[in-house]
């Protein structure tokens, strides 16, 4: 659903005054101004005026608003509806129930409060397009991806298998001029949301790109043309989330020791999956020069149980039920002893105390640590480059991959 002209209808708190637009001023009264009742398009409070009039709104109807994300409310069942879930963004909702009967209630609700659009079953979201079933719900970008290479003039590229090749930055390169760089810059926020939000393949080849937004080089803009290249033949690729009675939650975490040249720091990288999909992920650069492969594997560790406490707290908020204590991989035997036998050891007594909530965590029994065979670690789709056979593999494992049901 979508809320027309969302922002006319904050609640303004401060007292402000404004010039009398053209065509409303009489004669006489040039020099009035105008007192605003409501909220308008163009104030630096608009945004927050109207989050506060609908979060007034869904409050008062019973929903919940989730501490770990302000943007999902939820009502709890009662004995005459199932649960209600919204997702909100700005002035667009995704309304989630198992009842019909739920859904037409809280459609009901908000059309009492706001003038609504209601635009059926949803098929976009957010640059997503959203195919349902009875069994399944598939997430894509193919949309999104045809309008950014129309925008590039790369519809007729020929493609790659693979969105990141080293070879591509061996190459002397001198710096790109201004309108390049702007180009440069913007190509690369676009191809930022696609990674964050449904391609977790091209995760770190965005990545690795965003560190050169302050003066990236022609060979950092064949890398945006290969990554490019990449999703045009991917185009059709997407998330599936199969229905379920319950899930499981697996988190898988990695790291690439010292793989950056310029100043040989590591790159982690998480994945978190709920049955065969992925829910969240993420590729970083760490702050610090790990001194070891422990070290940078602990880090990525950590960086990925602080994302496993957030999605603890947002499921358990949304009522959601798991199969079994969460279980976080990992292919290093020294992170993982290093984890579950806390000890002073003279190559890991420097870390930083900040990394070890790791077993404070492992002890509250909020996850079990174990230990995974670096050829079938998922993680390491976000930590460098791969080979085609072993991306593919990964890629294919992370349940990334073609849906027939939507070419249908």
């Amino acid at each position: 659903m979508d809320v027309t002209t969302a922002f006319l209808n904050g609640d303004l708190r401060e007292t402000i005054y404004m010039s009398q637009p053209p065509g409303f001023i009489e004669t006489g009264g040039e020099h009035k101004v105008c007192r605003l009742q409501k909220s308008l398009y163009g104030l630096k409070q608009a945004p927050l005026c109207w989050n506060q009039k609908i979060d007034s709104v869904l409050q008062k109807a019973g929903f919940v608003k989730t501490l770990p994300e302000y943007g999902v409310y939820m009502k709890p069942a009662t004995k005459e509806f199932s649960v209600v879930l919204i997702g909100l963004y700005v002035d667009d909702l995704l309304l989630l129930s198992q009842s019909d009967r739920a859904c037409r209630w809280a459609k009901d609700l908000l059309s009492s409060h706001f003038h609504m659009k209601d635009l059926g079953p949803v098929q976009r979201f957010l640059g997503m397009d959203i195919t349902q079933t009875s069994s399944q719900v598939h997430l894509s970008l193919h949309s999104y991806i045809f309008q950014l290479l129309q925008h590039t003039g790369m519809l007729d590229c020929n493609p790659v298998h693979i969105p990141f090749a080293s070879s591509t930055y061996l190459m002397d390169s001198s710096p790109l001029d201004g309108s390049d760089i702007t180009e440069y810059r913007s190509l690369v926020g676009k191809l930022l949301f696609a990674a964050n939000t449904g391609r977790p393949d091209i995760s770190y080849a965005v990545s690795y790109l965003s560190r050169y937004m302050q003066t990236p080089l022609e060979e950092h803009m064949r890398g945006v043309k290969h990554l490019l290249r990449y999703l045009k033949g991917s185009m059709n690729m997407g998330i599936t989330y199969q229905r379920r009675q319950s899930f499981k939650l697996t988190g898988y975490t990695d790291a690439d020791w010292g793989g950056s040249k310029e100043d040989r720091k590591s790159t982690s990288g998480y994945v978190f999956m709920l049955g065969d999909s992925p829910i969240t992920w993420r590729s970083k650069k760490q702050e610090v020069v790990a001194l070891s492969t422990t070290e940078a594997e602990y880090i990525a560790l950590s960086d990925g149980v602080k994302e496993l406490l957030w999605l603890d707290q947002l499921i358990n908020q949304i009522d959601l039920k798991l199969e079994s204590i969460p279980v976080i991989w990992s292919d290093n035997t020294s992170c993982i002893s290093l984890a579950n036998h806390p000890h002073a050891h003279p190559r890991t007594k420097h870390i930083d105390i900040r990394h070890h909530h790791i077993r404070e965590t492992l002890q509250r029994n909020k996850f079990v640590l174990k230990h995974m065979d670096t050829h079938h670690m998922i993680a390491d789709i976000f930590t460098k480059g791969l080979a085609r056979p072993q991306f593919e593999y990964l890629r294919e494992a992370m349940g990334f991959k073609i849906n027939h049901h939507s070419l249908n």
